[in-house]
């Protein structure tokens, strides 16, 4: 008897982290980097917002050819939805970044000038023009303008004359943009502003991201309600969450609101929790746990509806054979009752052919030759010469019905 295999031999045990590709920590020793800091001095590091959209290896060869430099520039791919820009000048690295916001296939285009440092978050600024709608005459003001460009970003410059205010700030191109801003005064009154983002293209108009549209919103099932304050209040709860990076807690929250609100069926309860369960997590959660998150999520039940109506079938009406239209079925029925012309059809040959017999062709009508030809058989050689009249007239006369028949009307004549 043959020895038995273990479960190492049989490779049927727990599959180890390491037998699966995964990750393994390797730490980097003490380098001297000073040399390739300056080397990359002229570099630009970007990041593209919708990489479903937006093929990194086309934007590195069309968007160069906007910048219009004098001066040749290299782009590579650089792996996690980032690339760079090599220059050869500081003075082509600047234009281009005076001339942000890009944006590509109408999505946003992150561009930043390269930093030593580590972060899975590099690069993320994102400059914007913003114009200020809805802020009082009288405090269009530089301190106003300073407060609110530090509150929602970082203020490179402003612009104030007797028609508009805007000023350019520094956002977080990964975070939800702000679009309105409630403006609070010393008298206790306050007034509502909206922001207007110059060259903002595609995003998201629910939560106001940068990466989706709102039909793929994560919020969105969570969100709508038929109660609009209550569809407010779960907005503002989402977006506070985001904020404030509070992933776990905002789950929760929303997980046991769900189950509060979701009614008495207890299938709409489980539905209520999934949706939110995955509306949360997808848009919070790191982007290689997307994937477990989705895994966990049971099938949701299918909603109910109406029937598909019956197919309805039409049938046709028979017909007689060798027949097409009424016409012909009432002249071959008075042919067949020896109603028609008066003529008596049952008595002798019938020297034609039913028309139910015949067989439709395409090929053209020929019309019979009246022309009468005598035959030597029609009557003895010692047939007197009033008979033969006689037998010519009556084979006329038959010739003439038969020709006549032809175009007879299919209805009797009245008497």
């Amino acid at each position: 008897m043959s020895r038995r295999y273990t479960k190492d031999e049989k490779a049927k045990g727990p599959v180890s982290e390491l037998s699966q590709g995964g990750r393994m920590r390797i730490r980097a020793p003490d380098l001297d980097t000073s040399a390739l800091i300056q080397d990359n001095s002229l570099t630009l590091i970007g990041r593209v917002t919708n990489p479903q959209e937006q093929k990194i290896w086309t934007l590195i060869s069309d968007l160069p050819k906007k910048w219009n430099l004098d001066k040749e520039v290299s782009g590579s791919d650089l792996g996690h939805d980032c690339f760079q820009f090599r220059f050869e000048s500081e003075e082509d690295l600047r234009m281009v970044l005076a001339n942000r916001p890009y944006h590509f296939c109408h999505w946003m285009v992150i561009l930043q000038r390269w930093e030593p440092t580590i972060s899975r978050s590099f690069p993320s600024h994102l400059p914007f023009w913003i114009s200020l709608k809805g802020l009082p005459l009288h405090y269009w003001h530089q301190k106003m303008i300073y407060k609110m460009g530090h509150e929602l970003g970082t203020l490179e410059d402003y612009e104030i004359s007797k028609t508009s205010a805007r000023m350019r700030i520094l956002l977080d191109g990964l975070q939800p943009i702000t679009i309105e801003a409630i403006v609070e005064y010393a008298s206790g009154e306050e007034s509502l502003v909206s922001l207007e983002y110059e060259g903002l293209e595609n995003h998201c108009t629910f939560c106001y991201r940068l990466t989706h549209l709102r039909t793929d919103c994560p919020h969105a099932p969570y969100v709508n309600c038929p109660d609009p304050t209550e569809s407010a209040a779960r907005r503002q709860q989402v977006l506070d969450g985001e904020a404030n990076g509070l992933m776990e807690e905002t789950a929760a929250r929303i997980i046991a609101q769900a189950k509060e609100t979701a009614g008495a069926s207890s299938s709409q309860a489980v539905g209520e929790e999934n949706l939110t369960r995955h509306a949360v997590l997808r848009l919070l959660s790191p982007a290689n746990e997307e994937s477990q998150v989705q895994a966990t999520l049971p099938a949701l039940p299918r909603g109910g509806g109406r029937p598909p109506a019956p197919k309805r079938r039409t049938t046709l009406s028979r017909h007689l054979n060798g027949s097409v239209s009424r016409k012909n079925n009432l002249s071959r029925t008075q042919r067949l009752s020896g109603t028609g012309n008066g003529r008596d059809t049952t008595v002798g040959p019938s020297r034609r052919t039913p028309r139910s017999s015949i067989r439709r062709s395409n090929a053209p009508r020929q019309r019979r030759s009246t022309q009468i030809t005598p035959s030597p058989n029609l009557h003895p050689p010692n047939a007197s010469s009033p008979d033969i009249a006689a037998g010519q007239r009556r084979i006329r006369s038959e010739l003439q019905d038969e020709q006549q028949g032809d175009f007879q009307s299919p209805y009797p004549k009245l008497p």
